[in-house]
């Protein structure tokens, strides 16, 4: 470590801010998936973007574009179904719910603000009629969704900040819900040396650590060399089910009750020592037509008991409704963890309309389109410094009575379009060395401007304030530029549409 800050002297300072905001994080949250919602949550409150890894916009199109060409170059096409683990904010997400079929793509993450971002980002889009499923978890179980499912299973750059765990508990799950010729992708930071981690963030493992994990649950590994041709610092590796796989539940005498296990139809069932193959099938063939008898029986009885109450059946889509209901109250507070996970599995196992109004019974009723937003918790962040990076705040966010952005060799974009001011008065202080600053403001602010390198421009030629009322809200913006420009402006420079 001493050797290597003596070659990068300028990632001193920012690896002790990590330091210190991963003992504070530690402190307050002793699981890891608690520990990585903090972590999403602080880098989310200034960027979205960079919450998922890209430090400026074009870095984001670029990631989000290979991991998409990547995959429909192996064989992704629609008509199939995805599930995307740690979708965050659909970085590529928004490329395959576009091509994929209406309802085909499904994304989970632990991160209950990213996923307000991946909202967001599907809103800009205009991917609202593909209809994709964005959902919460706690873990990686995948217990929730239906087995042999998915043609393509996709995570990237998740294990790189998972510990071994985390990605067994995957690894013994993910052939569930693969269909049997399916393949599931993951990127992961590669090490030949000594497998280590970087304070509880960035974990490094070596490749064949983890195709001897996938192997124990009966899945193959293969090492994906035309992904390293490509220009991304993250190795690749693709799992399949080799043919003759199943996943069954058996019942075992224990502590733990009935567990799931994996058996391969020719090398009988793992973790039954001393069992024989014919033994093993025998408790199979018992298991399968117990387990049919007693749905069956719980079949009938909820029929009879939904007939007996005169209760309306649950569609899924309104199952999906009260879900995402109540990841919203997760994400503003009403609830916590054991409270949104006891209430997430209620809901999607609920049968009738009673049993989701009572999921909802002491949550407010969720706010129209264009209604008021939820009051945050937390106050907005009042600082953002890029030191040859970029500072992006874009769509709907809170901005501060005061706000001072500082940037180094780098970008600045601040659009305050969609955001909500907190005051009549929102004072700016924008520094901009050897780099470029530009805050977007509606046209129903006044801009009152201070400072050396600020420049203003309008859609028309003519200044559009003074046609404003009196008591319009206020931006006034004190700009200091060396070698650069402070910009301000109403309507953003030509971008390249997202959609194909």
């Amino acid at each position: 470590m001493i050797r290597y800050a003596a070659r990068h002297p300028e990632r001193i300072a920012p690896h002790a801010r990590r330091m210190a905001r991963d003992a504070v994080l530690r402190l307050r949250n002793r699981d890891h998936v608690s520990y990585y919602r903090a972590v999403m949550r602080s880098d989310a409150a200034r960027s979205d973007e960079g919450a998922v890894g890209s430090h400026t916009h074009e870095s984001w199109l670029k990631i989000g574009r290979l991991q998409f060409d990547y995959l429909v170059s192996h064989g992704l096409k629609p008509g199939m179904r995805m599930l995307e683990i740690g979708c965050g904010n659909l970085r590529a997400g928004r490329l395959f719910i576009d091509y994929l079929d209406a309802g085909d793509y499904y994304g989970i993450d632990i991160s209950p603000d990213i996923l307000l971002a991946a909202q967001r980002t599907l809103a800009e889009s205009g991917l609202q009629d593909k209809l994709p499923h964005l959902s919460l978890v706690r873990d990686l179980k995948l217990a929730f969704l239906p087995a042999g499912h998915f043609d393509v299973v996709h995570a990237h750059s998740v294990f790189s900040h998972s510990p071994i765990q985390v990605i067994e508990e995957c690894l013994a799950h993910v052939g569930r819900v693969m269909k049997p010729d399916g393949f599931f992708d993951f990127t992961f930071d590669r090490t030949e040396g000594a497998e280590h981690q970087v304070l509880h963030e960035d974990f490094y493992y070596r490749t064949e650590t983890l195709v001897a994990l996938a192997g124990r649950y009966g899945l193959a590994g293969q090492f994906m060399t035309d992904w390293e041709e490509l220009p991304h610092q993250q190795s690749k590796l693709r799992i399949t089910r080799p043919a003759g796989l199943r996943y069954i539940s058996i019942a075992e005498s224990g502590p733990e009750g009935k567990v799931m296990v994996t058996t391969d139809g020719d090398s009988g069932v793992p973790g039954m020592q001393g069992v024989t193959r014919e033994q093993a099938a025998g408790t199979e063939l018992q298991e399968v037509a117990q387990e049919q008898a007693a749905a069956t029986e719980a079949r009938g009885a909820e029929v009879q008991r939904a007939g007996m109450q005169g209760g309306t059946r649950a569609s899924d889509r309104e199952r999906d409704a009260v879900v995402q209901r109540v990841q919203d109250a997760f994400a503003e507070g009403r609830l916590d963890d054991a409270g949104f996970d006891e209430r997430t599995r209620a809901a999607l196992t609920a049968r009738t309309h009673a049993d989701l109004d009572a999921l909802l019974a002491d949550l407010p009723a969720a706010a129209a389109p264009g209604g008021v937003p939820a009051v945050q918790r937390h106050g907005p962040g009042r600082f953002a410094i890029a030191l040859k990076s970029s500072v992006r705040r874009a769509g709907r966010w809170r901005v501060p009575e005061r706000y001072t952005t500082v940037v180094y060799k780098g970008g600045g974009w601040l659009d305050l379009r969609a955001a909500e001011l907190s005051g009549p008065v929102t004072t700016f202080l924008a520094v901009a060395y050897k780099s470029r600053v530009t805050i977007l403001v509606p046209p129903s602010v006044r801009v009152e401007m201070t400072g050396s390198g600020v420049t203003q421009g309008h859609e028309d030629e003519e200044d559009p304030g003074y046609r404003l009322p009196a008591d319009a809200p206020v931006i006034h913006v004190r700009g200091v530029a060396y070698k650069g420009t402070v910009e301000i402006a109403t309507r953003p420079p030509e971008r390249p549409a997202l959609r194909r």
